[in-house]
């Protein structure tokens, strides 16, 4: 397969896009979402320089129309001031409702926000996994709260028998948070109503949305918190294409 390359030059830094050696009916789709993606983390760095700050990690989620759960997953490494890609694009999926716009995600509204946030703890099943990011294991005695009228509201809490509010469950038994990635979505600080439990976690199907988290095919997650180090401080940036490339966030 002929590779077609494209080199963006931005701030002294350079980011590479190759179309994926995997052959499917989307191929050309894809190759052009590569194409205007990596421009668009460079129209995204220019815009918020101070937002990514010193990550050296970035996993891109993005889509052309807000009220589609279909998203590209992209992932960008910063090698020697050179942002590079990591991964093949990966076909995820976003909450049933999409994005939200920036700063309108509410509790419950079925879509995912748009925003630049930190990425970790990740968190699984298992008592350890591969990865250099900071690892916690969800039991049966492991709960996300919900309900905005908790105290507890958007935190991860241990107890020995289900909370009497609202909550996920973070040990599920349909096994999708069997690896998942904790998004710091309105964490810092929290405030009531504006969403919660949004993670990065498997997808339950090809194509299956969200309730608000982002989902990919297991293989992938596995990959990417493989991937993923702590001190190299990775982000997630999502939203539409068109919003992304002209907020600053």
């Amino acid at each position: 397969m002929v590779k077609n390359f494209l080199i963006v030059f931005f701030l002294g830094g350079i980011i590479f896009s190759t179309p994926s050696c995997r052959l499917s009916k989307n191929t050309a789709t894809m190759r052009q979402n590569k194409i205007e993606s990596s421009a668009l983390l460079n129209r995204i760095l220019e815009l918020n320089q101070s937002g990514i700050g010193k990550s050296e990690q970035i996993v891109l989620v993005t889509n052309d129309s807000i009220h589609s759960k279909d998203v590209i997953i992209q992932t960008f490494e910063k090698l020697i001031n050179h942002w590079t890609k990591k991964f093949d694009d990966i076909q995820g999926t976003v909450g049933r409702n999409g994005f939200s716009s920036l700063n309108k995600k509410r509790e419950g509204d079925k879509t995912s926000p748009t925003g630049i946030f930190n990425l970790g703890p990740v968190f699984g099943y298992s008592e350890h996994v591969a990865t250099k990011m900071d690892y916690r294991q969800a039991t049966e005695k492991d709960y996300w709260i919900d309900d905005i009228q908790s105290p507890d509201y958007n935190r991860w809490i241990t107890m020995e028998s289900p909370p009497a509010v609202s909550h996920e469950n973070m040990k599920r038994k349909d096994d999708l948070y069997k690896l998942g990635i904790v998004v710091q979505y309105n964490t810092n600080p929290i405030v009531r109503g504006n969403g919660s439990a949004i993670f990065v976690h498997i997808q339950s199907e090809p194509g299956s949305p969200t309730s608000g988290c982002v989902a990919m095919p297991e293989n992938n997650i596995d990959d990417i918190i493989r991937w993923l180090e702590a001190k190299k401080k990775p982000l997630i940036i999502m939203g539409t294409v068109s919003e992304l490339e002209r907020i600053k966030m």
